[in-house]
């Protein structure tokens, strides 16, 4: 819930489905390819000792999946779901 005019873009732009980057540990991000149009989220190593000892991004990261085509309705409803414009619910009858 967030006052007009006062919502927060960060989570606006995660629940519109939109592109993000995780940096750091215990970092998740979902990246589209603009090429393909495959969408790919990634977890990063969550302890902060485990991730500065890790020796390269590859190592850095604990899962990284492919969202299949089939799955992308359901991934885009979750986020949406969060969604709610409201619409004269305090209106009098």
């Amino acid at each position: 819930y967030a006052r007009e005019g006062y919502r927060c873009r960060h989570n606006l732009n995660y629940w519109q489905f939109g592109d993000y980057l995780g940096i750091g540990a215990g970092a998740h991000g979902k990246l589209t390819d603009p090429a393909t149009g495959r969408i790919t989220r990634a977890a990063r190593i969550r302890h902060p000792g485990h991730y500065l000892e890790a020796r390269s991004r590859a190592e850095r990261l604990a899962t990284e999946t492919v969202i299949e085509p089939a799955q992308l309705p359901f991934e885009f409803l979750m986020n949406a779901l969060r969604l709610r414009v409201r619409a004269n619910l305090n209106k009098k009858k």
